[in-house]
């Protein structure tokens, strides 16, 4: 055991168990009466027993209802759904765990049109094939969410300069009520006066000539 490489060496397999029994602790020494060690100067031995004490007992009946009712989440990849499912997979103890598992990505993922895909594949769809166009999918589906964010910020820019350009603009603007009023004075008073001030020129032409 690579503990042992150090100054404790080249001590024998019984002291090397003493020193097993001071690190694990009250405990640890107490577990260790229950474990009923053929050979108690082996250290391997030992510490495999210890491991096999604190190891979770496997369920094959609850790690297979695990597996059936493991569905892939809106915000999960694709390929960490996967990952999970071989986890779970390794203590449900099945024959041929790699067919389970396609059954399983198949039913689980959460997009429909993967799952099409998959599905149009019936016997001949492999392990191998099934991570390929699911990540294959996954992808396609992140470059295209990536486009229409572009598209939409381009968008949002060009609509911002119209908005910009429209203000920098001179707006002309409306004569108000009163300017109304004098407009339309000036275009009924500006005739008569200009026909009166030619009347007077006339008069004062016609005075010069007769004097």
């Amino acid at each position: 055991m690579f503990i042992f490489n150090g100054p404790l060496s080249g001590t024998t397999e019984k002291q090397k168990c003493g020193w097993v029994g001071t690190w694990i602790g009250e405990e640890g020494r107490e577990i260790y009466k229950t474990l009923q060690i053929a050979e108690a100067d082996d250290v391997g031995v030992v510490f495999r027993k210890f491991e096999e004490h604190v190891r979770p007992k496997k369920n094959k009946r609850m790690s297979r209802h695990k597996l059936k009712n493991r569905k892939q989440t809106s915000t999960e990849t694709f390929t960490n759904y996967v990952k999970d499912l071989m986890v779970i997979l390794m203590d449900c103890e099945y024959e041929n765990p790699e067919d389970i598992l396609i059954d399983c990505i198949i039913d689980g993922v959460a997009d429909a049109k993967l799952q099409e895909k998959l599905l149009d594949r019936g016997g001949g769809l492999t392990l191998a094939k099934a991570l390929e166009l699911g990540q294959q999918h996954h992808e396609s589906k992140n470059q295209l969410r990536m486009l229409r964010e572009e598209v939409r910020v381009d968008q949002i820019k060009t609509n911002s300069q119209r908005s910009a350009q429209r203000l920098s603009q001179p707006v002309k603007s409306q004569p108000t009520d009163y300017e109304k009023v004098w407009q339309v004075r000036q275009s009924q008073v500006l005739p008569s006066y200009i026909i009166s001030v030619r009347i007077l020129q006339a008069k004062r032409a016609l005075a010069s000539s007769l004097s």
